[in-house]
């Protein structure tokens, strides 16, 4: 079949309609992909200021809980323990790792909470209770079972000066379980279980 001039005319013309489409269609996508990319640079800004904002507060709340743990092992070991909090990432998903420090003539010394023994770890898990207590909304009274059966006899006093100061700065009630005949002179009120032929006195 022989197409004339007439028919390349029209042919062309048609082309150049279907191109004029075409350019119309690739310059509407082109803007949506630039407002695309506006809009998720917007995102990652607003995310990089909640993250930012996220991060201030919760190094604000660390260094809050690092301060008091560490106020609690030094009134009761001495001035060469603090205690300090660290956050890492695994596998996506954030983690807390929490370390005593020990200042000794070689240097300072880095373990777990239970490290420097069960004494000091106790030391550490009481004032992390009482945080999570004045946090929440359970009330203002603090149990203790055995939280101090780790500490060394010879410490009994200043477990109880401990706890005083605690009760009378946070203005909490705490009710505690112990074999540590030498607390209940730190106690406004104290009771004495005895365990006669099976029977609790």
């Amino acid at each position: 079949m022989t197409m004339t001039i007439n028919d390349f005319r029209k042919d062309l013309e048609k082309r150049k309609l279907e191109n004029r489409v075409f350019l119309s269609q690739i310059e509407k996508e082109n803007s949506e992909i630039v407002e695309n990319v506006r809009k998720l640079g917007c995102v990652k800004d607003a995310l990089k200021i909640i993250e930012g904002i996220a991060l201030e507060k919760r190094n604000g709340i660390k260094s809050g809980i690092e301060l008091i743990v560490t106020e609690s092992l030094r009134t009761l070991y001495g001035p060469e323990y603090s205690f300090e909090m660290s956050y890492s990432e695994k596998a996506n998903r954030s983690c807390l790792e929490m370390r005593v420090l020990k200042k000794t003539s070689i240097g300072v010394v880095k373990r777990q909470m239970d490290g420097f023994g069960g004494g000091v770890s106790d030391s550490i898990s009481v004032p992390l209770r009482l945080m999570v207590l004045k946090g929440s909304d359970t009330g203002d009274i603090l149990v203790l079972d055995e939280a101090f059966k780790h500490v060394d006899g010879n410490m009994v006093d200043r477990v109880g000066i401990f706890l005083k100061t605690i009760k009378e700065k946070l203005d909490t009630q705490i009710i505690m379980v112990t074999h540590h005949k030498g607390l209940l002179q730190y106690a406004d009120k104290g009771f004495e279980l005895k365990n006669d032929d099976g029977e609790v006195k």
